[in-house]
């Protein structure tokens, strides 16, 4: 039986609006390899958002992931929208015309689901923007039956609650192990039709599903665990775990768009997960425990990659790219093949604490951007805290060896305002930095160029620093003033990260439902595309939290021992006992050891998918 047909954005309409914006191409899909199904033989039709603009959101290999599972169901038609740039939305308003898919122009509001891929905080202003414009009902209990049901995913899902308003399902955690099944039990439901009430129960009961309305806060403030309505609830809802990473789906033909985006090449995800233990990263820990592919699996996909979309780079990504058991033999291997078709290979940052010896000179792509390497703090014993085992003798043979093969910029990341933090270790990072530019001088060149890139510590959720503060905005101020003085090399440049920003961050991140007021306050008062500094107003975000008592403060102090989280209705896996270990470690500067090598640390219950699958590599 076919479906009711979806009403569609006319050819005229749509073109009498372009000819006045920015980078009118984004919004046509005129694109190669784009999935085009038939919405009336579909049994269930979903318009997958991702809620920045069209060029970040193609460059995002999660978005394409979830875009190619989709599709790959029985039944299952998934279109893309992303959200329009102000330009765009302006023209949109004045003309009355809804927010549509790329693939069909069809109306977001008319698709079966609605489904948003979350890569991180700032991004929440967008998904309201985006379900305004669609003319969808932006919080879940004033949807009826005949509104699409709306689900979220993506990294930013694993702590949910500012966001559970707005929201009739999470799916947080891997979706190659939730997805599908996910989208199976829908397609037998009359979504259409069924009381909500009904529906979101009927949703509550399929695994590694958060339905938040049946659920509510136990506890006032930013603390306390969320608490099920009704006997039968899980108590908390387990992330998505890929088991078969080796196997798992991977979109091999991507859309290729028609215009420029952030990021045009190949992007192979050869580890999922990450082996190390660092204890400021959210994803070391909420991806846990590391998979790999094969090397024979990872250059299959490049080849059939490259014949589907003709990109001249291969990347290769995952937490810690340079931690893949032989991944030098990798690198060689991808080179010898794909040179010869002018395609240059690269990795987005080294490990250094093994140099660049054994890694082809073909990486010929790396040289062009720049080599990065993040100590993350300038002195060791700092790094101990944050167990960043790094030392600086082996960051210094790294840059030696960067300069001797002819890389014209190095790239270093750190932090400040991480815990323990003194003012040494700020005058540090120009110290290390300065250092590492001047040693090209020994090639008879004079001092190499270093990007310097200091952002600032935020406590994420489901990490062992959790229980810690962010610094105050005007104290990382001053930091960022102390470092800026310091500098005396016109090669070494510094780029620091607004901490105004980051605090917005810290609140969302670590937010009860009581921040969804502010999300929603901060939105109607005209945030958007928060991420880009061109349009990051933080004197909104300060009128939202005083407009609706939400005391940024609160959120971002340091928290108790037996505090509960509002974040935990989501298992990682990782158990709260094995991070508040790692945190008394940190407070001492003991190491834990990476689990690469088959040292395990005890992170989880049940070490589900932890042999690494060594014997494929």
């Amino acid at each position: 039986m076919r479906m009711p047909a979806i009403s569609r954005i006319s050819d005229d309409l749509l073109f009498g609006i372009l000819e006045t914006v920015r980078k009118p191409g984004q919004y046509l899909g005129l694109e190669c390899n784009v999935a085009r199904k038939d919405l009336g033989a579909a049994d269930l039709r979903v318009a997958l958002g991702f809620p920045d603009a069209y060029e970040i959101g193609m460059s995002c290999l999660g978005f394409h992931i979830v875009h190619d599972l989709m599709n790959a169901g029985n039944g299952v038609a998934a279109e893309r929208f992303f959200c329009p740039m102000p330009d765009m939305e302006a023209a949109m308003r004045g003309r009355g015309i809804p927010l549509f898919t790329l693939e069909s122009r069809s109306l977001v509001r008319e698709f079966d689901v609605v489904a948003f891929s979350i890569q991180y905080e700032i991004l929440f202003t967008n998904v309201l923007n985006a379900l305004d414009l669609a003319g969808i009902p932006l919080r879940s209990a004033d949807r009826r039956p005949g509104d699409p049901l709306v689900i979220a995913g993506g990294p930013a899902t694993m702590a949910p609650e500012p966001m559970a308003p707005f929201v009739d399902a999470f799916l947080p955690g891997d979706a190659e192990d939730t997805l599908p099944g996910f989208l199976e039990a829908l397609r037998d439901l009359p979504l259409r039709e069924m009381q909500r009430p009904a529906l979101l129960e009927a949703l509550s009961v399929i695994r590694g599903v958060y339905v938040p309305s049946l659920y509510a806060p136990a506890g006032a403030g930013s603390t306390g665990m969320v608490k099920a309505l009704k006997d039968g609830l899980p108590a908390r809802i387990q992330a998505g775990l890929c088991t078969d990473f080796e196997n798992a789906r991977f979109p091999v033909a991507p859309p290729v768009p028609a215009v420029e985006t952030a990021h045009e090449r190949i992007v192979l995800e050869i580890m999922r997960g990450c082996p190390n233990f660092c204890r400021f990263c959210q994803a070391g820990y909420t991806r846990r425990p590391p998979r790999l592919r094969s090397k024979a699996r990872i250059l299959e996909l490049a080849r059939e990659t490259y014949r589907n979309t003709g990109y001249s780079s291969i990347s290769l990504a995952s937490l810690s790219s340079a931690d893949y058991p032989g991944v030098s033999a990798l690198l060689r291997d991808l080179v010898a093949e794909f040179t010869p078709h002018a395609v240059g290979v690269s990795m987005p940052s080294l490990r250094i604490d093994e140099g660049l010896a054994d890694l082809p000179e073909g990486l010929s792509e790396v040289r062009k951007s720049g080599l990065t390497l993040a100590p993350e703090a300038a002195c060791e014993g700092l790094r101990n805290r944050v167990n960043k085992n790094v030392h600086d003798a082996d960051l210094e043979k790294v840059a030696v060896e960067a300069w001797r093969r002819g890389w014209r910029v190095l790239k270093l990341y750190f932090m400040i305002g991480l815990p323990g933090e003194t003012e040494d270790d700020r005058a540090a990072v120009v110290d290390l930095a300065q250092r590492i530019s001047g040693l090209r001088r020994a090639f008879g060149r004079g001092p190499g160029q270093v990007n310097v890139t200091v952002s600032n510590f935020v406590p994420r959720p489901h990490t062992p620093m959790q229980w810690c503060q962010m610094e105050q905005i005007d104290r990382l101020r001053g930091f960022q003033g102390e470092i800026k003085r310091k500098v005396r090399m016109k090669s070494v440049q510094f780029k620091m990260h607004d901490p105004r920003r980051n605090m917005i961050e810290t609140v969302l991140a670590r937010g009860d439902r009581d921040v969804a007021r502010a999300v929603e306050a901060a939105w109607r008062l005209g945030c958007r595309f928060d991420a880009w500094d061109d349009h990051f107003k933080p004197e909104l975000y300060d009128r939202a939290f005083l407009e609706t008592g939400v005391d940024p403060r609160n959120y971002s102090r340091a928290r108790g021992d037996e505090e509960s989280f509002p974040w935990e209705i989501v298992d990682p896996g990782v158990s709260r006992e094995f991070l508040r270990r790692e945190y008394e470690k940190s407070l001492c500067g003991d190491l834990t050891d990476s689990c690469i090598e088959g040292r395990c640390a005890g992170c989880m219950p049940v070490k589900t998918g932890c042999a690494l699958n060594r014997s494929k590599v």
